[in-house]
């Protein structure tokens, strides 16, 4: 006896075409969802660097209260990484494409015995965007505590004014 698919002549299934058009889609956007995360892994990478300076600001400024004498950190952005050192401390964080505003690779933020800087903020951006600020560390003006911010956000050290 035979089954009613092989009695019209067509048998049950996909044809080779719907296969290849459904594979083709699945590659595309595994591509599309690859290329998203492969940005945001840079970014998160520069924030984290960034994170990681703004903590070595603060562990320079507690420092230099705490010991009574001035400290200073020096920075410096590399292609491949972002360096800090002081007193003998040392540290790098991997990251790519990250440079300062106004060509300024090199940073340095000198703490007072009271912890007060005269520094006022350092600008970030990528470097295929060096006319867009992402991210700026910023000092409190009165403390000289560093902040870290995207630039999008509003500055926690001005006032809002009509």
């Amino acid at each position: 006896m035979r089954s009613r698919c092989c009695e019209t002549g067509r048998s049950s299934g996909f044809t080779l075409l719907e296969l290849v058009a459904v594979v083709g889609l699945l590659a595309m956007t595994a591509g599309l969802v690859a290329a998203s995360l492969g940005g945001s892994s840079v970014a998160a990478r520069q924030r984290r660097a960034l994170e990681g300076l703004t903590t070595e600001l603060l562990v320079t400024r507690i420092e230099a209260m705490r010991t009574g004498s001035e400290r200073e950190l020096r920075v410096v952005v590399g292609d491949e990484s972002l360096r800090t050192s002081t007193s003998g401390r040392e540290r790098s964080w991997p990251v790519k494409q990250l440079v300062g505003v106004a060509s300024r690779q090199e940073f340095s933020a000198r703490f007072d015995p009271s912890g007060r800087t005269s520094e006022r903020a350092w600008n970030f951006t990528r470097q295929a965007e060096a006319a867009n600020t992402l991210f700026v560390i910023e000092f409190d003006p009165v403390s000289g505590a560093p902040h870290l911010r995207r630039a999008s956000e509003r500055s926690p050290f001005t006032e809002d004014r009509p």
